[in-house]
């Protein structure tokens, strides 16, 4: 079973999990390099099920945007619509292709469909504020800035980039409010993370890995995530670990960012917990250890973690790591969707069959 990490400057996790052991949608997910990911999604959407190959559809497509193929991009996020209209990823990822061609009404009924599916995705509402403010819609554009903040997690680059178009349109949180009408947001964090401050480090490092307000240099990012991890700050912890895991600003490293992940479930962070778990699962970093990753999973899902609770629910559902039992795989998905997974509603129904 592939466990999407949830990078800022990713949705492609949205609305997207695959059987435990499925190593083909491993690869299809995450192929070191761009070309090695189409050629295994390309085996993978001429099989398996509908919504095997609407997730494989949609991350030939991440690829493809990726390589800056744009027509191809927004050609396997309509297949995957039309193979499985139950993927919010599909949606998120058509409606940035659209965007990213300045055809803001086809980007903007994209991202009202994704946020219907998902509506707990803060990263969703910051890419429609960014498409609201490419159509001139200011306003509303504030709106879904707001909600992103109130979403995401301190230290998310989607969250700093709300943060940041904020302060631009003149709009105090209690993250701008110190920032001086006029003054730059990146030298205003730049100056508190000199000084030490964990919170301007991770704001600064989630601007460099964004892109918003300067130009996207995940060197920097890494730079600063690591000085916020190393006084022991969780949000710089999580996110480090995530560049070590995706390869941005640094080789692909899956000892490193498990090692950064346990320091962060050690503080009780439920995020790394789940991360830890997919490590486990996937045997990066670790022997694969099934039984591993249900404890993390297990731990995630007891201090109130959506993800945690619908993977734990997966893995009673199939028997992997733990003895198959529908009840607890049905306990712990209501426990998902009470949470706000979106993912959830399918699974129980799935239960049912």
């Amino acid at each position: 079973m592939i466990r999407l990490f949830v990078f800022a400057a990713t949705l492609v996790a949205l609305g997207i999990a695959s059987p435990a052991g499925a190593s083909e949608m491993d690869g299809c997910a995450s192929g070191k390099e761009i070309d090695e990911r189409i050629e295994a999604c390309s085996k993978l959407v001429e099989t398996g099920t509908s919504r095997a190959r609407a997730i494989a559809y949609v991350f030939r497509g991440s690829a493809y945007h990726g390589k800056g193929l744009l027509d191809k991009a927004l050609d396997d996020f309509s297949l995957a619509i039309q193979t499985d209209p139950s993927v919010a990823g599909a949606y998120a990822h058509r409606a940035l292709v659209y965007a990213n061609k300045l055809d803001y009404v086809h980007a903007l009924t994209d991202y009202d469909e994704a946020i219907r599916l998902a509506p707990g995705e803060g990263e969703i509402y910051y890419a429609r504020g960014m498409a609201r403010l490419g159509s001139g819609d200011r306003a509303r554009a504030k709106s879904d800035f707001s909600e992103a903040v109130r979403l995401l997690p301190f230290g998310n680059a989607a969250r700093v980039s709300s943060v940041t178009a904020l302060a631009k349109l003149g709009v105090e949180t209690s993250e701008t409010l110190p920032i001086k009408k006029g003054e730059d947001p990146l030298a205003f964090f730049l100056k508190e993370a000199e000084q030490g401050n964990a919170f301007g480090q991770n704001m600064v490092a989630g601007m460099y890995a964004s892109g918003n307000g300067t130009r996207q240099d995940y060197a920097q990012a890494l730079k600063w995530y690591r000085k916020a991890a190393e006084q022991g700050d969780a949000e710089g912890q999580v996110n480090l670990a995530l560049m070590y895991a995706t390869g941005r600003g640094v080789a692909v490293d899956d000892v490193e960012a498990l090692k950064w992940w346990h320091k962060a479930a050690d503080q009780g962070d439920a995020a790394a917990q789940v991360n830890i778990g997919g490590m486990f699962e996937q045997g990066r970093g670790a022997p694969q250890d099934y039984v591993q990753a249900a404890a993390w999973y297990r731990k995630a899902a007891e201090a109130g973690n959506a993800n945690g609770s619908l993977y734990l629910g997966d893995f009673y559902s199939r028997g992997v790591g733990v003895a198959k039992d529908k009840g607890e795989a049905e306990k712990w998905y209501r426990k998902a969707k009470e949470l706000g997974s979106s993912q959830a509603d399918a699974r129980i129904a799935q239960l049912a069959k």
